[in-house]
């Protein structure tokens, strides 16, 4: 099992709701034989709190605020739902471990019938489910547009975070991500890209005495295909991803 979740949503009135999710997931074993995850000191899963949020609807028109934690825009409004194999593998962005959960202040917009365009943007600790343990926030935003009845449908994703800011090191890391699907009742096919921009990300040993910084951008970009071959009975998918940690770094020199 490399998932397991339990929630509750509540409406407390036509204005206010509320949901709780709990999840056990996220168990790796890295190339080193490092593992890392949800889990107790004896590698069993354990249940963390993904989700605790307070929800005020139509603040304002066609816009809910969010308070608490919350699914981030990175993952949850459209691309997880298209590729739709989470518990066979994760989307491309997993690889930064971008977090999917987080806590702070977020606007949910959606425009027109069913939604068919909208935003977000929110302001967050930036941490995901782990306490905040410095002064900066983690700032992002997402726009999305469905096209030829909720069959096309295209996503762009920016956010950025201060990690560090002393004199001799300023440290920051920002994404831009874009995602483009096309779906019908017997198949779907998508596109998703990023690029991962890492200020000060890498220390280097000057060749004199003392160290520097090297910033870089990290790169990833998934295709991916699944459709029908029995209905309600047998699916296919396939899936193409490349990923490139940091276009600066050579190990062979």
């Amino acid at each position: 099992m490399r998932w397991i979740y339990l929630g509750y949503d509540f409406n407390i009135s036509r204005t206010f709701s509320t949901a709780i999710l709990l999840a056990a997931e996220d168990y790796i074993t890295t190339g080193t034989g490092t593992t890392n995850g949800e889990f107790l000191a004896d590698i069993k899963l354990a249940f963390y709190i993904k989700l605790i949020n307070l929800r005020w609807k139509n603040i304002w028109k066609a816009t809910d605020l969010v308070l608490g934690q919350v699914g981030t825009p990175a993952y949850s409004i459209f691309t997880e739902q298209i590729w739709g194999y989470r518990p066979i593998d994760w989307r491309v962005t997993d690889i930064r471990r971008t977090p999917s959960c987080d806590s702070g202040i977020t606007v949910q917009c959606k425009y027109g019938k069913d939604g068919r365009s909208g935003y977000y943007v929110r302001a967050g600790n930036g941490t995901s489910a782990r306490p905040e343990n410095d002064n900066f926030r983690w700032y992002n935003a997402d726009v999305w547009a469905l096209f030829i009845n909720r069959k096309l449908t295209f996503d762009v994703y920016v956010d950025y975070e201060k990690l560090n800011d002393i004199p001799s090191w300023h440290h920051s890391r920002s994404m831009i991500k874009g995602f483009a699907s096309y779906s019908t009742p017997a198949f779907t096919f998508g596109i998703e890209g990023y690029l991962n921009n890492l200020k000060n990300e890498d220390f280097a040993t000057r060749i004199t005495v003392g160290t520097d910084t090297w910033s870089g951008t990290a790169k990833g970009i998934s295709l991916f295909a699944n459709g029908v071959f029995i209905p309600k009975r047998l699916k296919w998918f396939v899936r193409f991803d490349r990923f490139n940690p940091d276009n600066r770094i050579d190990n062979a020199v």
